[in-house]
């Protein structure tokens, strides 16, 4: 999942990586992955930044980022710092197709987050290291009704090994530097490569992986304590942000948990540095919140279809929210709208940063995913 962006300057397509100029951090969609189903992944969705040329409004898919609470979106820093977005704050949509989300279906970003050790300026690395590369989104309003990804506990993933099965979503390329093949939710399941003290690495030359688009798009581990999202999409593995088949290096989220808790007080029971759930309620029904999706369904794990009922976004089939340790939240789906109008902001010249993943926007300043 790299982040890229394409910026076309003078007739020429630049890909860069990230969320926006970063080439070694292109957004990536996922390579050799399946569109997701109605119900997968509900709580991943596709970070939005807006242009257009003539006066003309235009929306984009900048990177991919999961919902952890109800206002508060996990992603990777250069998705969200201001001079990789143009000062822009990104919105937030859970749409199947990013690129033409409704304008009911988009949620308005409040405040970007990148975490403060983050420097854009930096080149960053081909390999493992700790380039702090992640950040948060709060949204203006909450989401209801949908199964919060939940962040791992303290010490929980402290026994991840190379070789592991992890999941990996997001909004990038499917087809390298084909724009008719962005913008889309994709997911597959592949593996992890190395394992660092901040970073991980993910995915073999030959198995699915991540693309520019995917920056900020979550792997995912079904261990003991349930599903967790482990980790974000940082950047690619080679210098060329544009090569989405040697792997991809993302940021472990077990480090900055302290760091994510202190951005909002509604984390989920269960998630990350929140207390346990009451063990007693385990697979009760409902958020009690607004707007939760009816119905039946349940967890399920990342590959769960949709339940029964209702939900957000999209009027995709909504899942039961339980609130013992292991259970999730609701389901939220998703629409498509405007790749026409995408293509010709890109034709307009409109540079959007991203890092070595970066959005197909712009990819000329920095080489992250």
């Amino acid at each position: 999942m790299h982040r890229i962006l394409i910026l076309i300057v003078s007739g020429a397509v630049i890909l860069i990586g990230g969320c926006v100029p970063d080439l070694s951090r292109d957004q990536q969609e996922v390579i050799g992955g399946n569109p997701t189903s109605a119900g997968a992944y509900p709580a991943t969705g596709a970070l939005i930044l807006h242009g257009g040329t003539n006066g003309t409004p235009e929306q984009y898919v900048d990177c991919t980022g999961t919902l952890v609470a109800p206002d508060l979106v996990i992603t990777a820093a250069h998705c969200v710092h201001p001079t990789l977005t143009q000062n822009q704050t990104p919105d937030f949509t859970l749409a199947l197709d990013g690129m033409n989300a409704t304008a009911a279906q988009i949620h308005a970003g409040a405040t970007a987050i990148p975490y403060p050790s983050f420097n854009p300026q930096n080149q960053p690395s081909t390999s493992v290291g700790d380039e702090h590369d992640i950040g948060v989104l709060v949204l203006a309003d909450p989401i209801y009704g949908v199964d919060y990804a939940r962040l791992p506990r303290m010490g929980e993933t402290a026994g991840i090994s190379t070789g592991a099965e992890v999941a990996i979503v997001g909004y990038g390329f499917t087809v390298e530097k084909d724009l008719n093949h962005y913008g889309i939710k994709n997911n597959a399941t592949t593996h992890l490569t190395d394992i660092g003290t901040h970073e991980i690495g993910v995915a073999s030359p030959g198995e699915p992986q991540n693309c520019q688009g995917d920056s900020g798009g979550p792997a995912m581990v079904d261990g003991s304590g349930g599903v967790r999202i482990i980790s974000v999409v940082s950047r690619g593995t080679t210098s060329d942000p544009s090569n989405c088949t040697q792997g991809g290096i993302h940021t472990r989220i077990d480090p900055y948990l302290q760091w994510i808790d202190q951005q909002v007080d509604d984390i989920p029971c269960g998630s990350g540095l929140s207390a346990d759930c009451p063990m007693a309620d385990a697979g009760t029904t409902g958020t009690g919140t607004p707007d939760a999706g009816s119905g039946g369904g349940g967890n399920g794990g990342p590959d769960a279809g949709p339940g029964g009922g209702s939900s957000a976004d999209g009027g995709h089939d909504g899942s039961s929210c339980g609130t013992g340790d292991n259970a999730g939240g609701c389901a939220a789906g998703g629409g498509r709208s405007g790749g026409a109008a995408f293509l010709i902001l890109l034709v307009a010249g409109v540079a959007i940063v991203s890092r070595r993943r970066m959005t197909p926007q712009n990819q000329s300043a920095r080489m992250r995913s």
